[in-house]
């Protein structure tokens, strides 16, 4: 029986189960990893196989089949998975660089790496009350803030324009009697290069959102459209889930959460 050894790769910014297939070597073993880390088995005799293999893994991730991401690997060094495509708007928008970097960071690494940005209050958790929607689990950007109360139009107004891989944070005021967000201004959203929508409220049409290669946080769903009186506040300071959240700040989120940062932040 051959003798197995380990080899743990560390997977810093995955959010759902990933497929690894490994092309180098027939005995290396297939895995399914998890968000966290990955160990991999390399099997005695086939040390110089398996270490080859590592550099040709092929990353599959499952919210984007039709353009599986091909990653290069160096053996027992850190990598990091990024769920996005190159030909994201986002990515011509915000320039492939800044917009890797900026999908990369995950919200826990965030707060253990700035401690003292917690304390000051430059660094804030939104209560945790927000489902996922959308393809893109982990998104960030600079803040665009948005007051309205049952009322969708100003919403459209600006998910119109050019994201630029902004965040649209709309306060809803918390109404759960209707929704404030759709499929077509979230389609259209994504065309435009926003990174991202977060709702202090309902959204609908949720299977046309979940196909939209673009990050939607809401309360709920609801089948009920909204108004259309145009009523609101654009660039306001808001009050979101416990936080007060201002224009042009930055927003991180990824299945752990929602944070919010006074500035840039990197880890």
């Amino acid at each position: 029986m051959d003798k197995v050894s380990n080899v743990v790769l560390d997977i810093e910014c995955l959010t759902q189960p990933t497929e690894l297939c490994c092309t180098g070597s027939p005995k290396m073993t297939k895995v399914l990893s998890r968000k966290g880390s990955i160990r991999m088995e390399k099997h005695n005799g086939e040390e110089q196989k398996a270490d080859d293999a590592l550099k040709k893994l092929v990353i599959k991730v499952p919210s984007l089949p039709e353009q599986p991401l091909k990653q290069p690997l160096v053996p027992f060094k850190s990598f990091q998975a990024v769920q996005s495509v190159p030909n994201s708007p986002v990515f011509q928008d915000m320039g492939e660089g800044r917009a890797m970097a900026a999908l990369q960071l995950a919200t826990a690494e965030v707060c253990d790496a700035n401690p003292h940005l917690i304390l000051s209050g430059e660094l804030r958790a939104l209560h945790p009350i927000f489902q996922i929607y959308g393809r893109r689990q982990v998104f960030s950007g600079p803040i665009v803030t948005l007051k309205v109360f049952e009322d969708n139009v100003l919403v459209r107004e600006f998910l119109e324009e050019k994201g630029n891989g902004r965040v649209l944070v709309v306060d809803g005021g918390g109404s759960m009697r209707c929704a404030i967000l759709g499929g077509n201004p979230v389609q259209q959203a994504q065309n435009n290069g926003w990174a991202g929508i977060v709702v202090n409220g309902c959204i609908r049409d949720v299977d046309e959102i979940n196909g939209c290669d673009i990050g939607v946080r809401a309360l709920a769903s609801h089948p009920m459209k909204a108004n259309k009186k145009g009523i609101g506040e654009k660039h306001a300071a808001i009050n979101v889930a416990g936080t007060r959240i201002c224009d042009g700040e930055w927003l991180y989120a990824d299945t752990d959460g929602i944070l919010v940062s006074r500035t840039e932040l990197t880890v």
